[in-house]
């Protein structure tokens, strides 16, 4: 069972990729999010065995040329780059690369980047939550697409570090990957999908 979760509760609980990733679905005609049951909070435990803060200086992933070509090639070689972008900004909390290549249509894309951005912006740090995807298989044209792949998929498991040192861990889960991409002079991210 999915709940509808208003902004509010959006902001509060939804800090990491994983819990964007619970989305039965997201588009323009679905504003708010859903998601799934809010992940246990912990109290800060030993330094020693806590997930340590991000990496001070670690470089963006370029866009792979193959990712700037209108073909089906550079469609899969786009969201396999959007991937890596999504584990970057998770990484660092630097989203505004991740952000360009969203389109403005895209409410589960959005969600996932105010999720990053709350969790770094009140001084705390992402740390794992990395996502995989197997082959990317192609499916029928939908959301106003150009382009559209399932893949098998699995998030890392994942530790959001606020700044008190209070932690919210997420277990690392597979799960089902639709993306739907458009092009406008370069592709981007119309439409996730993951069933519920």
């Amino acid at each position: 069972m999915m709940l509808v979760v208003t902004r509010t509760r959006t902001v509060l609980t939804a800090f990491t990729l994983v819990s964007v990733l619970a989305l039965g679905a997201c588009s323009d005609d679905d504003p708010e999010p859903k998601f799934a049951p809010t992940p246990s909070t912990s109290a800060p435990t030993d330094m020693t065995t806590s997930p340590s803060a991000p990496p001070s200086d670690p470089l963006e992933p370029s866009m792979p040329a193959e990712a700037t070509r209108d073909s089906d090639a550079g469609a899969e070689a786009f969201v396999r780059y959007w991937i890596e972008m999504v584990n970057f900004a998770q990484r660092t909390g630097q989203t505004n690369g991740l952000r360009k290549l969203n389109d403005v249509r895209c409410a589960g894309c959005r969600g996932m980047v105010e999720a990053i951005d709350s969790a770094y912006r009140s001084g705390g740090h992402i740390v794992g939550g990395e996502l995989s995807a197997g082959r990317l298989r192609e499916l029928p044209l939908d959301f106003g697409a150009e382009w559209a792949a399932f893949a098998n998929a699995r998030t890392a498991p994942q530790t959001v570090v606020r700044q008190d040192g209070t932690k919210e861990k997420h277990d690392g889960a597979p799960f089902d990957l639709y993306t739907y991409v458009d092009w406008a002079d370069g592709w981007s991210m119309r439409w996730l999908r993951t069933p519920s």
